[in-house]
């Protein structure tokens, strides 16, 4: 039976895909909206409706803009009074209180749509993974893969909302895919499409930020890996194992170091421009010293004389002052906001017990606002809405 199922992996790997799909579909219309997910909707929406990427800029717009996308095409009633930019505020939240308040039970319609516009991103993930460990181990290995993708319990919760985890980690994995490829043989296709899906994945999370480091150092080590291999074969004082024969064998060592440090540049350049076309070019390459951050990481210990309680900017009397980065205003600041969020400290959940940081007053305040939310999808007067999840 096996046998028979693996001289057909693709109809196989089709089948699982499929029925993946059909389960986030149908979970997608039995779930209430978590917590997040209220916030992102407005945010989504926000985008298209403004141009504007402040709205829940802690995370990258990608995930929001695709969810929304056939909802704002529905045209749901909005209102924008709780619409706030200045420095350190989270309105998103009130944003998709106010939306739920004025759009009824038809809110969970525009979830629920929402969430099956995401569902092609577990699709991404899963073939990603069905293509790499088919790559390495065969159509056994691949569909193994793509089974334990489709029937992990943190995917399916995670895959049937609009947050950006699942989308972060499906084209997280493609772009990673695609520069492993480019890694056994480094051609200009290879550059162009590992670059670009590594900016779809930084529009995702500013987490992969961390791959603009860790991708030149993995060249690096496959080149002096690829080297030594060849430097034993050559002497015959060492025999290469299977694995280190196949990745010499593959890696085209007799291109210049040079041209591949050009493929890498190109990578990392046409990243930069898919991130700015993500935000418009909103507030590029604005200069580093004239941000207004409020995390103490980038905007220095707090200082109670400023005008109005935020940090400033520990860069602006330094030399790298005048530096442009080459990102959008709002993604700097998402990063900004995010480290301010952790430095200010969030409710933990350990051994069944429940702690602030910052102890019973800021709880509170948080608790308030779930509340409030919590009377919003009463207001709906559906069921279905009165058990949001707040998480």
């Amino acid at each position: 039976m096996i046998a028979k199922l693996l001289r057909r992996p693709g109809v196989v790997a089709t089948l699982l895909l499929s029925l993946h799909a059909a389960l986030l579909a149908w979970a997608a219309t039995r779930h209430s909206p978590a917590i997040d997910e209220v916030g992102h909707l407005a945010a989504g929406l926000s985008h298209w409706k403004f141009g504007r990427f402040d709205l829940y800029r802690v995370n990258p717009p990608l995930v929001r803009l695709v969810a929304t996308a056939p909802v704002a095409l529905m045209r749901p009633q909005m209102n924008w009074a709780a619409y706030s930019v200045l420095p350190g505020t989270r309105s998103e939240f009130d944003c998709g209180e106010r939306f739920i308040a004025v759009n009824g039970a038809r809110s969970l319609w525009f979830f629920t749509v929402a969430r099956w516009a995401c569902i092609p991103f577990s699709l991404l993930g899963g073939c990603v993974c069905y293509r790499w460990a088919g790559k390495l181990y065969g159509p056994a290995g691949g569909l193994l893969a793509l089974s334990l993708w489709c029937f992990c319990p943190n995917v399916w919760a995670h895959a049937q909302m609009i947050t950006p985890d699942v989308g972060a980690t499906s084209t997280g994995a493609a772009a990673c895919y695609l520069f492993w490829r480019w890694l056994r043989g480094p051609t200009w296709p290879r550059a162009f499409a590992a670059g670009s899906v590594l900016g779809l994945a930084e529009l995702t999370k500013a987490t992969f930020l961390v791959l603009y480091v860790v991708w030149p150092l993995a060249w690096i080590v496959w080149r002096l890996s690829a080297r030594v291999g060849q430097a034993f074969q050559a002497d015959g004082t060492a025999v290469a194992s299977g694995d280190a024969q196949s990745r010499c064998d593959e890696h085209p060592t007799q291109e210049s170091g040079l041209r591949q440090a050009a493929h890498l540049t190109v990578m990392v350049g046409l990243c930069l421009y898919v991130v700015n076309l993500g935000y418009a070019f909103e507030g590029s390459f604005h200069r580093l010293g004239d941000y207004r951050f409020i995390s103490e990481a980038l905007g220095g210990p707090r200082d109670p004389q400023a005008p109005d309680g935020w940090p400033g900017n520990r860069f602006a009397e330094t030399p790298i002052a005048d530096l442009r980065l080459p990102l959008p205003a709002d993604y700097v600041l998402g990063v900004d906001q995010q480290k301010s969020d952790f430095e200010r400290g969030y409710p933990s959940y350990l051994r069944g017990e429940r702690g602030h940081r910052h102890g019973a007053e800021e709880h509170a305040k948080r608790a308030q606002r779930y509340g409030r939310l919590a009377r919003s999808c009463q207001r709906t007067s559906q069921p279905k809405l009165t058990a949001c999840q707040m998480r």
